[in-house]
């Protein structure tokens, strides 16, 4: 173009072409497209090629050197001159260490990927970056490995005696917690840490006293990492950790050490808040995953809960529990979700406050009336007052047969202010409080006598739904185990199902 002056393009100014290679620039390590069209820019014309090489150093501000031969390392990284970088590598292909260390003091962002097989010439060239030390201006660290190695670490990578000064965020994933703590500094508003190795180092106490250092967090999600069973161990826990600027939780661990964390941790009531999602904040998602042994475990989770919805160790206003739901999600696995601060909103539109799935071991499994069981009298006999405002209740399963869980839904002042209740596929707890007229045979008439509630501890019940009692009994003779439904589940029509006294309306699922 620059050879033909009567091209229109020829005529274009410089800064709108600036302006347009921008909109091209890759926004993160995964933008392929947008690198391979940088590259393809600069082979159009000498003029466009002087433009991306020379005037748009921000188009090579964000480079993936996975996805370039080895040979041009160091020219793509000059061409981004004095602009903070964005660098991405893995040890899949033979590194120029030297251009890489030339450049580290520019490292704005840093993410690594080591694949578990090393060959001799990628962990050589790797370890060749344990020298680069300063970086400044490193401000996000990603470390991935493919999976667990048990073999010693050849690369440390920046060093970890570098201050870091300006690390806000570090993710990690598959690597030992002694490498990731070697990372934590007390700058840091993000913390990401999922499938840690475990070992030793990773006791409740010590994630809380490296947490104690950190001040300034705002994200934390710690989840896949096993702690000893014993909770603490032989190791104090010192005292309450407070991280007054977090905004969102994600931790998930086996139940001992779940709890121990948690109920040392101090945070805004706002990390709680369902309703915290507005105005650009991040609502708390708290994952459990525990490997409940006994029954002492999961009370003692439904204790740490109770502790926090009571608002100990929460700062600020506590937003009330509004809504709650137990869902049998298969496997011996039950899982809860919370509302708080909800009000009078949707369950089925709102994110939950925070979720936890329970994991049982038990012989005699968990099903989601021994769970509702087990945290309506924890938290009745520990903080009453919680169970007071809830709204909304909802209870589900597969469908599969649970035996009778006695007292489910506990006294009156439990649920004083029940306005909705949900059932599906529950038969037992639906017939706990409700004697079903004739349940099992089906009929078109209607003239006969509605269902009865035989101890109904909801006084301000207004909507009751069901859903998964409208199906033929052969449709679900016999479970995946082989063992059949008993004859007491109810076949209920839509028109005779739940037409209880005292509630102001009925739904009726499928």
């Amino acid at each position: 173009m620059n050879e033909n002056p009567a091209s229109p393009s020829s005529r274009i100014p410089p800064e709108i072409y600036l302006e347009i290679f921008s909109y091209l620039a890759p926004q993160d390590f995964t933008d392929l497209n947008s690198m391979k069209d940088t590259i393809v820019l600069g082979h159009v014309c000498h003029q466009w090629r002087d433009l991306t090489q020379r005037a748009t150093s921000s188009l090579w501000s964000v480079m993936n050197l996975d996805w370039f031969p080895r040979w041009p390392t160091r020219d793509l990284l000059q061409r981004s001159r004095n602009r903070p970088l964005h660098l991405a590598l893995s040890n899949s292909r033979i590194l120029d260490t030297n251009a890489i260390a030339a450049q580290v003091h520019r490292l704005r962002s840093f993410r690594v990927h080591f694949e578990d097989r090393l060959d001799s010439n990628s962990s050589n060239s790797l370890s060749r970056l344990v020298a680069v030390g300063n970086a400044p201006m490193l401000r996000e660290l990603t470390v991935t490995v493919s999976s667990f190695s048990r073999a010693p670490w050849p690369f440390p990578l920046i060093g970890i005696d570098d201050p870091l000064t300006s690390l806000e965020v570090l993710n990690a994933n598959h690597t030992s917690y002694r490498f990731v703590h070697s990372f934590f500094r007390p700058s840091l508003k993000v913390l990401h840490i999922t499938n840690i190795d475990n070992t030793a180092a990773s006791t409740p106490a010590r994630i809380l006293r490296a947490l104690a250092q950190m001040p300034l967090l705002e994200e934390l999600a710690i989840s896949g990492i096993t702690f000893p069973s014993s909770g603490t161990g032989n190791d104090p826990l010192g005292h309450s950790v407070t991280l007054a600027s977090l905004r969102s939780l994600i931790f998930g661990s086996n139940a001992v050490a779940w709890a121990t964390i948690l109920g040392n941790l101090t945070f805004p009531a706002s990390v709680l808040s369902s309703m915290a999602t507005h105005g650009g904040r991040l609502a708390m998602r708290e994952s459990l995953r525990s490997e409940l042994t006994s029954w002492q475990q999961l009370t003692t989770v439904c204790e740490t809960l109770a502790s926090k919805l009571a608002g100990n160790g929460v700062i600020g206003s506590m937003p009330r529990l509004d809504a709650v739901a137990f869902e049998d999600i298969g496997m011996c696995r039950v899982r809860m979700s919370a509302w708080l601060g909800l009000h009078h909103g949707d369950i089925q539109t709102v994110k939950p406050s925070f979720l936890c799935d329970f994991e049982c071991t038990l012989d005699s499994g968990l099903d989601v009336g021994h769970a509702l069981e087990v945290f309506r009298a924890t938290v009745s006999s520990s903080h009453p007052d919680v169970l007071c405002s809830l709204q909304t209740l909802s209870l589900s399963a597969e469908g599969f047969y649970h035996k009778p869980s006695t007292n489910v839904f506990g006294g009156t002042r439990d649920y004083h202010d029940l306005t909705t209740l949900h059932i599906e596929s529950l038969p037992t707890i639906l017939k706990s409080f409700c004697r079903l007229h004739r349940v099992n045979t089906v009929t078109p008439h209607r003239d006969r006598d509605p269902p009865v509630a035989s101890s109904l501890p909801f006084p301000k019940l207004r909507l009751l739904s069901l859903a998964g009692y409208f199906k033929e009994p052969e449709e679900r003779s016999e479970t995946p185990e082989g063992v059949r439904y008993p004859d007491t589940y109810p076949h209920v029509s839509g028109d005779d199902a739940m037409a209880v006294a005292g509630v102001g309306d009925y739904w009726g699922g499928h």
